[in-house]
């Protein structure tokens, strides 16, 4: 078992805590000045579900490194599309008519 697959675990546990503690409020990594907020409740639910799919992500991408011996590349691609979850949030609630920007 591999200490990097259990701190990814941990990471995506602890993110997915944060992210029902603050459901009602707009996430850190997710802020931005020129964002306006046009509907703040289907916004949230939307944000939770994304940061529900994230952390899920985190969880299985940390026990599958545990268990295998994956390279640490892996890892680093599994931040990546993390990253390009969070992206998809942004450009699905602009669609949505949830966000405009200035």
């Amino acid at each position: 078992m591999r200490p990097l697959g259990l701190i990814i675990v941990i990471l995506g546990i602890i993110y997915l805590i944060y992210s029902i503690l603050f459901r009602k409020q707009v996430t850190f990594y997710n802020k931005n000045d020129k964002m306006v907020i046009n509907n703040m409740d289907s916004y949230l639910k939307l944000q939770l579900c994304f940061s529900i799919i994230a952390s899920l992500y985190f969880i299985i991408i940390g026990i599958i490194t545990a268990i295998t011996n994956i390279n640490i590349s892996y890892v680093v691609l599994s931040v990546l599309i993390f990253h390009l979850i969070n992206y998809f949030f942004k450009i699905i609630s602009k669609k949505r008519g949830y966000i405009n920007y200035n």
